[in-house]
C-alpha cells in the first residue's frame, strides 16, 4: 500500500506500531489520519490515547472505520451470506480479505477510550456505491460523478449515515471550559 501513497503534498507517514509515536513531543501534529486501522488492532485505547497526546490543541484526527450496519447490508444484499449477516447482528466480528479480523467498535467508544476528545463530525461513506450491481458502471466517470454527488448529499443525513459501509469521524479536543 505504501507504493500507492499520496505524493502531491508533503506529509510524514509513520510506519510501525503506536510506539513509533514516542519520538514526537506532545501536541506535535496538526492533523492525524487514521483510516481503517483501529478495527484491526487489539489495544484501541492505547492508540487513541497516544494519538490524542501528539495532537495539537487546535488540530484534528480523521478516523475512517467500518460500520457494522453497512457490513450487515453488504453480507445480506450483495453477498447473499445470511449466516454472516446474522452473526454480525449478534455482535460477532467479520474478516477482510487482505487484513484479517475486523473487530468492530462504535463511534462513541472512542470517547470512552480518550475523554479528552470529542466527535465534532460523523459522515457516512459508501452508502450506495457498492449496492450498484452493474460493476461495469463503477469505471464510468459520469456515473462516478453522479454517485459521488449522491453520496455527499446523504453523508450527513442520519438515516443514511447509519447504514453507510464506513463512518468518517473528525475528532477534536474537548473544550475544557464546558
Amino acid at each position: 500500500m505504501l507504493k500507492d501513497a499520496w505524493t502531491d503534498y508533503p506529509y510524514r507517514q509513520i510506519i510501525g506500531d503506536v510506539g513509533a509515536l514516542s519520538e514526537f513531543d506532545d501536541g506535535y501534529f496538526d492533523v492525524i489520519i487514521c483510516h481503517n486501522v483501529l478495527e484491526y488492532i487489539d489495544d484501541k485505547k492505547a492508540v487513541i490515547s497516544e494519538l490524542s497526546r501528539v495532537l495539537k490543541n487546535d488540530g484534528f484526527i480523521s478516523i475512517a472505520k467500518h460500520n457494522r450496519a453497512g457490513r450487515v447490508m453488504q453480507m445480506a444484499v450483495l453477498l447473499d451470506d445470511f449466516d454472516k449477516a446474522n452473526a454480525l447482528l449478534d455482535g460477532h466480528n467479520s474478516t477482510a480479505s487482505k487484513f484479517g479480523s475486523i473487530r468492530y467498535y462504535e463511534d462513541e467508544d472512542i470517547l470512552k477510550w480518550e475523554p479528552s476528545l470529542n466527535i465534532s463530525e460523523v459522515r457516512g461513506i459508501r452508502t450506495f456505491w457498492d449496492l450498484q450491481q452493474k460493476q461495469e458502471l463503477h469505471g464510468d466517470e459520469q456515473w462516478q460523478e453522479k454517485m459521488v454527488q449522491l453520496e455527499r448529499k446523504v453523508a450527513n443525513v442520519t438515516e443514511y449515515r447509519n447504514i453507510a459501509f464506513f463512518h468518517h469521524l473528525i475528532m477534536k479536543r474537548r473544550n475544557k471550559d464546558l
